[in-house]
């Protein structure tokens, strides 16, 4: 310990070693980690049997002709008609709670 401090103001940093140790753990735990899970067996393992991307077979078929482009829109329509009955009546339904509750 130097002379001219006190036990109780001193504090010693970590020496060089210490320093060392954790700029090698800065620069070779990332590298490691990638080393792992960037291998292929780690990827076989554990990655390749989830299901990451949709099916090739697309789910709805899109319209080939103008008679399936119409049959399309006309479901279209319909489900936004729908769409709007259902809104209308809830609004009606909220406007007619709160004309009650006034």
């Amino acid at each position: 310990m130097h002379p001219h401090c006190n036990d109780d103001t001193h504090t010693e940093m970590a020496g060089s070693n210490m320093e060392m140790f954790r700029f090698a753990m800065y620069v070779f735990f990332p590298i490691a980690s990638m080393y792992y899970f960037g291998d292929i067996s780690f990827y076989n393992k554990y990655v390749a049997h989830l299901q990451l991307w949709p099916d090739s077979n697309p789910i709805e078929r899109l319209p080939q002709d103008s008679t399936d482009l119409k049959e399309e829109l006309e479901k279209a329509r319909q489900r936004r008609l729908e769409k709007k009955k259902f809104r209308e009546a809830f609004e009606a339904q909220q406007d007619q709670g709160a004309a009650e509750s006034s």
